[in-house]
C-alpha cells in the first residue's frame, strides 16, 4: 500500500496548487510510515498504522494530538484509491464481474431492480475500495445515478441520498455493507459547538460513476474555508473508515464524535443479522487476517444456522487454517477450500 501512496505523492506534485493540501497529508503519512519501520514496527497496511499512531508509537501525547494523523492516513489512503479508480477501469474489472453474475444470475435480461428482489445474496466487504460499485454499474447500464446508490432499493447499505444523517437497511433483500466504511464515504458533525456531546453525524457520500473519474484535487477531500464555521473550515473531510480497534474506541467513550460513531454499530448488527440466517458463507478472496479475528469470531458466532464455508482464494490452505481458529467449538458443518486466481 506505502509504495503506491509513494507513487501517488509524484502524481500529486504534478498538480500543483490544485492538490497543496493533500500532497502535504500525503507526505506527513509517508514520513510516519518511515519513522515507524525506523523503530522496527511492521506497517503493511493503513490499519496497522492507524493502531500504531492511537498507541502513541508515533508521536503524540495524547488522542487530540494522535487522531489529525489517523484522519490524515485516512484521507490520503481514500484519494489514493480513487486515484487508482481510473486504471481499475481500464482492467474491466474481471474478477467484480464474474461476482456479478454469481450474485446476479441472468441479470442483463431483468434489469438491476428485478436481478435485486431475485437475489439470495448479502455482501459483507472489509475494503475500502468502490470496485464493487462501479462493477455494478458497468453490470447495470439502465442505472442512471439518479437513484441513491446505496438505498435500501439498490444496494442497501444504509446510506440515504435524501437524509443525510438516516442509516437505513432493509434486512430482508439483498443487501452490501461496507463493514470498515469507504472512499467516498463522509461523516461529518453538525454541530459546531464541540462541548454538545449528544451531537448528531451528518453521513454524506458521493456516487461512483464508471465514465467520470473522480477529480483528485483539494477541493475533493478538504471542506471549504469559511471562517463562520472554524470547527471544519479548511480541515480534512472526515472519511467515513473505521478499522476493528475504533470499534472498542466508540464502546469505551460513549461520548465520543467520531465521524464513525453512528455508522459502525449500525452496519455490524445488521451483518450479525445476515449471518445469522445465513446457510452457507463464502470467503472469497479474503483471509481472514489477524486484525479482524476479534470481528470475524463474532459474525462466525452469530452464524448458526451456517452449514457451510467456502474459501475461494489463490492460497486457500492458509485462509483455511485460520477460519478454523476463528469458528465456534460446536460447528459441525464442512468447510470447503478451491484454488482461484482473480
Amino acid at each position: 500500500m506505502f509504495t503506491q501512496l509513494a507513487q501517488f505523492q509524484k502524481h500529486l506534485e504534478h498538480l500543483g496548487h490544485d492538490a497543496v493540501k493533500l500532497h502535504k497529508l500525503v507526505a506527513q503519512t509517508l514520513a510516519l510510515v518511515k519513522k515507524l519501520h525506523q523503530q522496527d514496527e511492521s506497517v503493511t497496511t493503513l490499519d496497522t498504522l492507524a493502531r500504531l499512531i492511537h498507541e502513541g508509537k508515533a508521536g503524540g501525547k495524547n488522542m487530540q494530538e494522535r487522531y489529525p494523523l489517523v484522519v490524515a492516513a485516512k484521507v490520503s489512503v481514500a484519494a489514493l484509491f480513487l486515484f487508482l479508480e481510473r486504471e481499475a477501469l481500464e482492467k474491466e474489472l474481471p474478477g467484480y464481474r464474474q461476482l456479478l453474475i454469481r450474485v446476479f444470475p441472468d441479470i442483463p435480461k431483468v434489469g438491476f431492480r428485478r436481478a435485486i428482489e431475485l437475489s439470495r445474496h448479502r455482501i459483507l466487504t472489509f475494503n475500502y475500495d468502490r470496485l464493487f460499485e462501479l462493477a455494478f454499474r458497468q453490470y447495470f447500464p439502465e442505472f442512471d445515478g439518479t437513484e441513491a446508490l446505496y438505498c435500501p432499493t439498490v444496494l442497501n447499505s444504509g446510506l440515504l441520498w435524501c437524509c443525510a444523517e438516516k442509516l437505513e437497511i432493509d434486512p430482508n433483500k439483498f443487501s452490501f455493507l461496507k463493514l470498515h466504511g469507504s472512499a467516498g464515504f463522509y461523516g461529518d458533525t453538525l454541530e459546531t459547538n464541540p462541548s454538545n456531546k449528544n451531537t448528531r453525524i451528518e453521513h454524506t457520500h458521493t456516487i461512483p460513476d464508471p465514465k467520470t473519474p473522480p477529480t483528485i484535487t483539494d477541493a475533493e477531500f478538504f471542506n471549504p474555508d469559511n471562517p463562520a464555521d472554524p470547527i471544519h473550515s479548511g480541515k480534512p473531510k472526515p472519511v467515513l473508515i473505521t478499522f476493528p480497534h475504533e470499534k472498542d474506541h466508540l464502546t469505551q467513550y460513549t461520548d465520543n464524535l467520531l465521524p464513525f460513531k453512528n455508522y459502525t454499530p449500525k452496519i455490524w448488527d445488521h451483518a450479525h443479522q445476515f449471518v445469522s440466517q445465513a446457510q452457507e458463507i463464502q470467503i472469497l478472496g479474503y483471509s481472514c487476517p489477524k486484525a479482524d479475528a476479534q470481528a470475524l469470531e463474532s459474525l462466525f458466532a452469530a452464524a448458526k444456522t451456517c452449514r457451510r464455508y467456502l474459501i475461494e482464494n489463490p492460497s486457500p490452505g492458509d485462509v483455511c487454517q485460520r477460519l478454523h481458529s476463528l469458528l465456534p467449538k460446536d460447528f459441525s458443518g464442512e468447510v470447503v477450500c478451491k484454488e482461484v486466481s482473480f
